[in-house]
Protein backbone atom coordinates (compact mmCIF):
# COMPACT_ATOMS: atom_id res chain seq x y z
CA UNK A 1 0.00 0.00 0.00
CA UNK A 2 2.85 2.42 0.75
CA UNK A 3 4.16 1.93 -2.80
CA UNK A 4 0.77 2.87 -4.26
CA UNK A 5 0.64 6.03 -2.12
CA UNK A 6 4.15 6.94 -3.31
CA UNK A 7 3.14 6.43 -6.97
CA UNK A 8 -0.04 8.47 -6.46
CA UNK A 9 2.05 11.22 -4.85
CA UNK A 10 4.38 11.31 -7.85
CA UNK A 11 1.41 11.53 -10.23
CA UNK A 12 0.10 14.54 -8.35
CA UNK A 13 3.31 16.62 -8.63
CA UNK A 14 2.62 18.06 -12.12
CA UNK A 15 -1.01 18.79 -11.21
CA UNK A 16 0.04 20.41 -7.93
CA UNK A 17 2.56 22.65 -9.70
CA UNK A 18 0.01 23.52 -12.40
CA UNK A 19 -2.67 24.51 -9.89
CA UNK A 20 -0.11 26.27 -7.68
CA UNK A 21 0.87 28.36 -10.73
CA UNK A 22 -2.75 29.42 -11.19
CA UNK A 23 -3.17 30.12 -7.46
CA UNK A 24 0.04 32.14 -7.24
CA UNK A 25 -1.02 34.25 -10.21
CA UNK A 26 -4.45 34.82 -8.66
CA UNK A 27 -2.81 36.08 -5.47
CA UNK A 28 -0.25 38.25 -7.27
CA UNK A 29 -2.85 39.75 -9.62
CA UNK A 30 -5.39 40.28 -6.83
CA UNK A 31 -7.92 37.86 -8.30
CA UNK A 32 -10.17 36.28 -5.71
CA UNK A 33 -9.33 32.63 -5.12
CA UNK A 34 -11.88 30.34 -3.51
CA UNK A 35 -10.17 26.98 -3.51
CA UNK A 36 -7.37 24.94 -5.08
CA UNK A 37 -7.43 21.15 -5.17
CA UNK A 38 -5.75 18.16 -6.76
CA UNK A 39 -6.57 14.48 -7.01
CA UNK A 40 -3.61 12.23 -6.28
CA UNK A 41 -5.32 9.25 -7.91
CA UNK A 42 -5.57 10.62 -11.44
CA UNK A 43 -3.19 13.58 -11.32
CA UNK A 44 -5.80 16.24 -12.06
CA UNK A 45 -6.56 19.50 -10.33
CA UNK A 46 -8.81 22.52 -10.20
CA UNK A 47 -8.44 26.14 -9.19
CA UNK A 48 -11.72 27.87 -8.39
CA UNK A 49 -11.74 31.64 -8.52
CA UNK A 50 -14.40 33.95 -7.23
CA UNK A 51 -17.00 35.58 -9.42
CA UNK A 52 -15.76 35.86 -12.98
CA UNK A 53 -14.69 39.41 -13.79
CA UNK A 54 -16.48 41.38 -16.49
CA UNK A 55 -15.16 40.14 -19.82
CA UNK A 56 -17.53 41.99 -22.14
CA UNK A 57 -17.94 45.75 -22.42
CA UNK A 58 -20.97 47.34 -20.84
CA UNK A 59 -21.01 50.81 -19.41
CA UNK A 60 -18.85 53.90 -19.22
CA UNK A 61 -15.11 53.28 -19.29
CA UNK A 62 -15.56 49.54 -19.20
CA UNK A 63 -13.58 48.72 -22.36
CA UNK A 64 -10.26 49.37 -20.57
CA UNK A 65 -11.41 47.35 -17.53
CA UNK A 66 -12.53 44.46 -19.74
CA UNK A 67 -9.20 44.44 -21.58
CA UNK A 68 -7.31 44.45 -18.26
CA UNK A 69 -9.45 41.57 -16.96
CA UNK A 70 -8.93 39.55 -20.15
CA UNK A 71 -5.16 40.02 -19.95
CA UNK A 72 -5.17 39.06 -16.27
CA UNK A 73 -7.14 35.86 -16.95
CA UNK A 74 -4.72 34.87 -19.74
CA UNK A 75 -1.72 35.45 -17.46
CA UNK A 76 -3.34 33.25 -14.80
CA UNK A 77 -3.82 30.48 -17.37
CA UNK A 78 -0.22 30.83 -18.57
CA UNK A 79 1.13 30.60 -15.01
CA UNK A 80 -0.42 27.17 -14.53
CA UNK A 81 0.95 25.90 -17.83
CA UNK A 82 4.43 27.36 -17.24
CA UNK A 83 4.66 26.03 -13.68
CA UNK A 84 3.86 22.50 -14.84
CA UNK A 85 6.12 22.73 -17.90
CA UNK A 86 9.06 23.78 -15.73
CA UNK A 87 9.07 20.51 -13.80
CA UNK A 88 8.46 18.30 -16.83
CA UNK A 89 10.92 20.21 -19.01
CA UNK A 90 8.23 20.26 -21.68
CA UNK A 91 8.08 22.44 -24.74
CA UNK A 92 5.26 24.99 -24.73
CA UNK A 93 3.47 23.03 -27.47
CA UNK A 94 3.53 19.85 -25.36
CA UNK A 95 2.45 21.74 -22.25
CA UNK A 96 -0.47 23.35 -24.08
CA UNK A 97 -1.57 20.02 -25.55
CA UNK A 98 -1.46 18.44 -22.10
CA UNK A 99 -3.83 21.08 -20.76
CA UNK A 100 -6.23 21.48 -23.68
CA UNK A 101 -8.94 23.07 -21.51
CA UNK A 102 -6.56 25.87 -20.50
CA UNK A 103 -5.32 26.25 -24.08
CA UNK A 104 -8.86 26.47 -25.48
CA UNK A 105 -9.88 29.04 -22.86
CA UNK A 106 -6.80 31.10 -23.67
CA UNK A 107 -7.63 31.05 -27.39
CA UNK A 108 -11.16 32.28 -26.66
CA UNK A 109 -9.86 35.12 -24.48
CA UNK A 110 -7.14 36.08 -26.99
CA UNK A 111 -9.77 36.27 -29.74
CA UNK A 112 -11.65 38.85 -27.64
CA UNK A 113 -8.52 41.01 -27.38
CA UNK A 114 -6.91 40.73 -30.81
CA UNK A 115 -8.37 40.52 -34.30
CA UNK A 116 -6.01 38.58 -36.56
CA UNK A 117 -4.17 35.36 -35.85
CA UNK A 118 -0.76 37.09 -36.01
CA UNK A 119 -1.91 39.69 -33.48
CA UNK A 120 -3.28 36.96 -31.20
CA UNK A 121 0.00 35.04 -31.36
CA UNK A 122 2.03 38.17 -30.58
CA UNK A 123 -0.23 39.06 -27.65
CA UNK A 124 -0.14 35.48 -26.38
CA UNK A 125 3.67 35.56 -26.42
CA UNK A 126 3.75 38.91 -24.61
CA UNK A 127 1.38 37.68 -21.91
CA UNK A 128 3.36 34.42 -21.60
CA UNK A 129 6.47 36.49 -20.86
CA UNK A 130 4.58 38.48 -18.23
CA UNK A 131 3.36 35.23 -16.69
CA UNK A 132 6.92 33.88 -16.66
CA UNK A 133 8.14 37.04 -14.90
CA UNK A 134 5.35 36.75 -12.34
CA UNK A 135 6.05 33.08 -11.71
CA UNK A 136 9.80 33.65 -11.46
CA UNK A 137 9.29 36.46 -8.94
CA UNK A 138 6.97 34.27 -6.84
CA UNK A 139 8.63 30.86 -7.30
CA UNK A 140 8.90 30.24 -3.53
CA UNK A 141 5.18 30.85 -3.06
CA UNK A 142 4.24 28.58 -5.98
CA UNK A 143 6.48 25.81 -4.67
CA UNK A 144 5.10 26.12 -1.15
CA UNK A 145 1.50 26.02 -2.43
CA UNK A 146 2.32 22.95 -4.56
CA UNK A 147 3.86 21.15 -1.57
CA UNK A 148 0.87 22.00 0.60
CA UNK A 149 -1.46 20.71 -2.14
CA UNK A 150 0.44 17.43 -2.34
CA UNK A 151 0.17 17.03 1.45
CA UNK A 152 -3.42 18.20 1.91
CA UNK A 153 -5.09 17.78 -1.49
CA UNK A 154 -7.01 21.04 -1.10
CA UNK A 155 -6.30 24.61 0.01
CA UNK A 156 -8.68 27.48 0.71
CA UNK A 157 -8.02 31.10 -0.18
CA UNK A 158 -7.04 31.81 3.44
CA UNK A 159 -4.48 28.99 3.42
CA UNK A 160 -2.98 30.21 0.14
CA UNK A 161 -2.79 33.76 1.49
CA UNK A 162 -1.06 32.49 4.64
CA UNK A 163 1.57 30.81 2.46
CA UNK A 164 1.94 34.05 0.49
CA UNK A 165 2.49 36.08 3.66
CA UNK A 166 4.96 33.58 5.07
CA UNK A 167 7.13 33.56 1.96
CA UNK A 168 6.83 37.15 0.79
CA UNK A 169 6.17 38.95 4.06
CA UNK A 170 3.57 40.94 2.16
CA UNK A 171 -0.19 40.57 2.15
CA UNK A 172 -1.84 40.40 -1.29
CA UNK A 173 -4.83 42.67 -1.63
CA UNK A 174 -8.16 41.12 -2.39
CA UNK A 175 -9.66 41.81 -5.84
Amino acid sequence: MANQEHIDGLKSIPAALHEAGHATACLALRRRLRLVRISARNGTGQTLCGQHPRLVPGGKGSKVRVERNLRREIIIIWCGILAEASINRQSMKTALLARSHDANMMLVLLAKLAQGKAEQIALGRDLRLRALELLTAHRKVATAIALALIRQGMLTEAECRAIWRKHLKKRPNRA
